[in-house]
């Protein structure tokens, strides 16, 4: 099963490491970069609906789409949110071969300030920045994905089914040893290192997990194993 990881970060490599051996993962990126073994780098525009469309001439199974923009500026955000979106959704119902699974990564700041309280499927909308209004453009923008599957019957029309997407939003899951260090870095203030903790692994880890668990579910071959640590 072959899995491309659009955006490819610090999440997208932890999934890849973490799923079994048997998945042949890519790697997007807008630049070059060195992954793991586990990794096959591809170099990318994922607006460059031509580069795409090449790409998913190579017979992709699933795809998780982890995304960051270039800056923290409107015209990033839309970029590589919207534009991307647009670009991803377009070259998707085109495809020849169609992904089995999308997974588009989010964030809960689509929901604007909950004061709080408890987010879930049954929230609503309410994006209060730039960014989140990106987001949530670009969330929508995935929901009209389509697969067109041609019935089997020569009398029978085509029909096009919704294509099998799933949108998780991730909150805030980084600590000090992350974002606190990035700070540090930039403003020339050094900090005494942190031991080592299991806990603070798995808290980096934890983003991961449920999208390994979401294309384990949707192999057809039914493994749902994760890579041994």
């Amino acid at each position: 099963m072959k899995v491309l990881l659009a955006g490819c970060g610090d999440i997208g490599q932890r999934v890849a490491t973490k799923l079994d051996p048997s998945y042949q993962c890519f790697g997007l990126r807008r630049s070059p970069f060195v992954f793991s073994d586990r990794i096959t780098p591809i170099v990318a525009d994922m607006t460059d609906q031509q580069k795409l469309t090449n790409i998913f001439t190579g017979k992709i199974d699933v795809v998780v789409a982890t995304l960051t923009p270039s800056s923290r500026s409107e015209d990033a955000y839309n970029k590589a949110y919207v534009e991307t979106s647009k670009a991803l959704t377009t070259v998707v119902n085109q495809a020849a071969y169609q992904p089995k699974l999308v997974i588009w990564v989010s964030s809960t700041s689509v929901f604007g300030d909950c004061s709080s309280g408890w987010v879930d499927e049954r929230s609503l909308a309410q994006p209060t920045s730039f960014s989140s209004q990106a987001l949530l453009q670009a969330e929508r923008n995935i929901g009209q994905l389509c697969v067109l599957r041609a019935r089997a019957s020569a009398t029978s029309p085509s029909f096009k089914a919704a294509a099998p997407t799933m949108t998780i939003s991730l909150g805030d899951v980084s600590d000090r040893t992350s974002s606190g260090c990035l700070r540090s870095s930039r403003s020339s203030i050094t900090r005494r290192p942190l031991a080592p903790s299991p806990n603070r692994a798995i808290r980096f880890d934890f983003p991961a997990f449920p999208l390994i668990g979401m294309i384990s579910t949707w192999n057809p071959s039914g493994s749902s194993q994760l890579a041994s640590r």
